[in-house]
């Protein structure tokens, strides 16, 4: 089953008819984690790079932050039984779609979810990021395999 994840949002699950998917990744990140033995996979889709309560683009789903977000993702897989030294780690996104904006969200996104995963003891092992085309990033759960698809092209990371 195609399952979406929105703005915000997480989804871990280990049903091998499911997909995650989350589209319009502009700015945003897109992160998935799998492991290959334990048929478990994750999807995260955050807006900006640091949690901070007192700001109003705040509201939405759990991981509507990348740092937060990514540490809630890493808890979940390890919880369902994820060991930390098979996981494959895939980011999309993080562009910087509006030229006007200086302060470069999408790259930032990048930074902070790079260091929580190194602080972690993760790698990344594949991405597609930058630039200003929009993502969808896509988890088959079954195989594992992580599909891009921007402006009519679709890119296989794993």
């Amino acid at each position: 089953m195609l399952q979406r994840v929105e703005i915000g949002g997480l989804i871990v699950s280990s049903d091998p008819e499911d997909s995650l998917i989350s589209y319009a990744l502009g700015s945003c990140l897109g992160l998935s984690i799998y492991d290959p033995v334990a048929r478990l996979g994750g999807l995260i889709h955050s807006k900006v790079p640091v949690e901070r309560n007192s700001r109003p683009e705040m509201a939405g789903g759990p991981a509507i932050c990348a740092d937060a977000g990514t540490m809630m993702l890493l808890r979940r897989m390890f919880d369902a039984g994820a060991r930390k030294e098979r996981m494959v780690v895939v980011i999309a996104g993080c562009g910087n779609p509006v030229k006007a904006i200086t302060h470069d969200i999408g790259s930032r996104n990048h930074t902070i979810t790079r260091k929580v995963l190194w602080k972690n003891g993760l790698f990344v092992h594949a991405e597609d990021v930058g630039g200003d085309r929009p993502r969808t990033i896509q988890l088959d759960i079954g195989t594992g395999e992580v599909t891009i698809k921007s402006r009519g092209e679709t890119i296989r990371l794993t």
